[in-house]
């Protein structure tokens, strides 16, 4: 007892120790009073987001939602004031949108539940700012639909002397997600444009693209997306081709010309019909001197007469339209002061034009000869060798093994081989 009083009298004595104990006892009474006896306030706590349990609707009956999901609700609450206004109470308030009655598809009006943390005594809710939230449910339906452009001014809308192509769209292919219940009354995507009055060049116009129905049909939640990519798009662009009106006289075009002869007097040709109307682009219009139905290789051509056709759809894919109507040309080409020879193949031949990193053995000849055409006197001098006749390979990627067929060409000043030619090589 004598030592414990001696430890008190110490204490009692020291000034320090006195204010130290007091602080501590104040503070301690402070926080007494302020949880104990703090005045009650009412708060509201703003934008709090609302959970909707969308998984287990999904888990039990294959729905989803559709539309906006994403609500936040202003809470109303009562209790002490050092309890309501702080965050961790914030924090621990949460609104639940009650899924429970969605068991088919349709609109839903959900009942929302505000819970507060197990921290949160004496606090009373009083009310949400709404007490519900609209959500429709669905099955989700995916389906891929060609957009079709459509011009709202479908003449007039070229200038004189011009006339307008086949629109086309950008990404053709669009892929529309949503309810099953829009997705399956969809007939067709378009985008409509209207194009500028007087237009002398090509017309690109972004189009909003809208779903066609074959009933009266509000599509509230579709969403649509290009096949190369996940965002959402609602636009596309709509070429809408102009071209020059245009009279051209027909002609052809030579290609594996050997590049010393001379074809000005040896050949005549005729091409059926001689004149077509065409629509071209502007641009063109100064160098495009003729129209040239068709590009022929040397090796179709033996002499005397030789026949040919070209469709019309060979022409308009090189950028013009055709707009008298023809559909196809016929042309006749005389190959005139030519002889013909026929030389043995040799066994093998050289291959030419390797791609890098391409290994290969020699190539076998698939034929026993070969015609060679040219000018009188110069066809007698040809022979087969590795300077004029090989196994071309530019056109391997590296990816082919084994026995791969190969055409043969053959170069020469002033003589051609007639025919295809090919041999077999080993890529190893």
């Amino acid at each position: 007892m004598g030592k414990a009083s001696n430890f008190f009298r110490k204490i009692l004595n020291n000034n320090k120790i006195l204010a130290v104990i007091c602080f501590i006892t104040a503070v301690i009474i402070w926080l007494v009073v302020a949880v104990e006896l703090s005045p009650e306030t009412t708060v509201t706590l703003t934008d709090v987001p609302v959970t909707l349990d969308a998984d287990s609707v999904n888990k039990s009956f294959g729905l989803s939602p559709f539309g906006e999901t994403d609500f936040k609700v202003d809470v109303t609450v009562t209790g002490r004031r050092l309890i309501v206004e702080s965050e961790d109470f914030r924090n621990g308030v949460s609104v639940v949108a009650n899924t429970g009655p969605v068991t088919s598809a349709g609109n839903y009006s959900l009942r929302l539940d505000a819970q507060l943390s197990s921290n949160s005594e004496n606090v009373v809710i009083n009310s949400l700012s709404y007490s519900s939230v609209s959500v429709y449910f669905d099955y989700a339906a995916q389906e891929e639909f060609t957009v079709e452009p459509v011009i709202a001014n479908e003449s007039g809308f070229v200038a004189e002397g011009y006339t307008a192509g086949e629109p086309y769209v950008s990404s053709k292919k669009i892929t529309v997600n949503g309810p099953e219940s829009e997705v399956n009354k969809i007939t067709g995507l378009e985008a409509v444009v209207r194009v500028e009055e007087n237009s002398t060049a090509t017309q690109v116009i972004a189009a909003d693209i809208t779903a066609k129905s074959s009933s009266s049909v509000n599509f509230n939640y579709i969403t649509m997306h290009k096949l190369s990519g996940t965002a959402e798009t609602k636009t596309v662009d709509v070429t809408v081709p102009i071209y020059k009106i245009v009279t051209l006289t027909t002609g052809v075009g030579f290609t594996g010309k050997p590049s010393a002869y001379s074809d000005s007097s040896a050949f005549s040709y005729t091409v059926s019909p001689s004149f077509v109307k065409l629509g071209i682009p502007e641009s063109r219009e100064e160098s495009m001197v003729n129209l040239v139905v068709k590009k022929i290789d040397f090796s179709e051509l033996k002499p005397g007469e030789n026949k040919f056709t070209a469709e019309a759809s060979e022409v308009e894919n090189s950028g013009c339209v055709i707009l008298d109507g023809t559909k196809k040309f016929d042309i006749v080409i005389n190959v005139n002061d030519v002889e013909t020879a026929v030389i043995d193949a040799p066994e093998t031949v050289e291959c030419i034009n390797v791609p890098d990193g391409i290994k290969v053995s020699g190539a076998v000849p698939g034929f026993d000869s070969v015609t060679i055409a040219g000018p009188s006197g110069a066809v007698g001098a040809v022979t087969l060798d590795g300077t004029n006749f090989g196994a071309d390979l530019s056109a391997l990627t590296g990816e082919e093994k084994g026995e791969i067929s190969v055409p043969v060409v053959f170069a020469d000043d002033n003589c051609w081989a007639i025919g295809d030619y090919t041999a077999t090589v080993v890529v190893e």
